[in-house]
């Protein structure tokens, strides 16, 4: 469990009750020391813990209200309603309370609207386990676990880093000792967990640094393009805010990107839909296949007429 999950975990449960560390303990599935600590941090944050037979929250010391603008209040519950967060049962209780708080002085806004698209559900066990597992640095089995295609495989064992929410489904990023890489792995697509007992020494991992020049959630291996962007996709490129100033030169009529990129076959799709307005100049072999799957789908619409 995340510390600022079960630092509100902790919140909630001495507020209903008195609490014993043992409670805690086993409530929040933590070591003593580590509840210690963490009553530490909600004092330093000004919540004030006594002890009388257990934990509780002294009535007169609440926690520190927030004074927000109706701009910060319309942010935070549109942020709330839309985002994934439903998918994790404890992760919404608190997402609940937070709405109904603000809710005391409702948001109205009309002229707003989200649609994120239909979110695949996940197991509420799978998340809320693979959450706690990133935190304690635990092995896990992955005992089943379906492919795209359909394909289940078994017994994968891997050293989970990262929960990410990306296209709509979340995604654990887990090191692969068999593959001797970090791989990526759908949660919806995880049968059955296992955590192990056994814990692992964290690798360097930074999660910025391995999604970078990516479109989405593929990632394979950087390499650097060249692409020449005409009419309309050229004022797109330029106002997606994706890309730096220094990545793009103007060439004429035409204007050149030149930027570094990961996930290959997201790229070439987000290019290829550009039509005849976007040109792969480098790398050649980038080019080709570029040139291969236009060949293939002009093949295609062939034996349909």
């Amino acid at each position: 469990m995340q510390k600022s999950i079960r630092l509100l975990k902790i919140w909630k449960l001495c507020r209903e009750k008195r609490r014993s560390v043992c409670e805690l303990t086993q409530m929040c599935r933590v070591t003593e020391r580590t509840i210690y600590r963490d009553i530490q941090a909600l004092g330093e944050a000004g919540v004030i813990l006594s002890y009388d037979r257990g934990y509780y929250i002294a009535e007169e010391n609440p926690l520190p209200q927030l004074a927000l603008t109706y701009a910060e209040q319309l942010v935070l519950t549109l942020a709330l309603q839309n985002l994934p967060l439903h998918l994790d049962e404890e992760l919404e209780d608190v997402v609940n309370g937070v709405l109904h708080k603000l809710m005391d002085s409702p948001v109205d806004e009309t002229g707003i609207v989200l649609d994120f698209g239909p979110k695949t559900p996940v197991m509420g066990h799978v998340f809320r386990r693979l959450r706690e597992s990133i935190d304690a640095h635990r092995w896990v089995t992955l005992v089943e676990y379906q492919h795209l295609d359909g394909r289940l495989s078994h017994n994968l064992k891997v050293e989970p880093y990262l929960l990410t929410y990306r296209e709509r489904n979340w995604y654990l990023v887990a090191w692969s000792p068999a593959r001797g890489q970090f791989r990526i792995y759908r949660a919806a697509r995880i049968r059955k967990l296992r955590v192990e007992k056994e814990t692992f020494e964290p690798r360097p991992f930074d999660a910025q640094e391995y999604f970078k020049g990516s479109l989405g959630i593929i990632v394979d291996k950087p390499q650097r393009i060249r692409v020449r962007f005409t009419g309309l996709a050229k004022e797109i490129v330029k106002n997606d805010g994706r890309f730096s100033p220094d990545e793009m030169q103007e060439d004429g009529d035409s204007m050149i990107l030149d930027t570094i990129i990961n996930g290959e076959i997201q790229w070439l799709r987000w290019l290829l839909g550009f039509g005849g307005e976007a040109e792969i100049l480098e790398p050649v072999a980038l080019r080709e296949k570029a040139i291969c799957m236009l060949r293939e789908g002009m093949q295609r619409y062939g034996e349909m007429e």
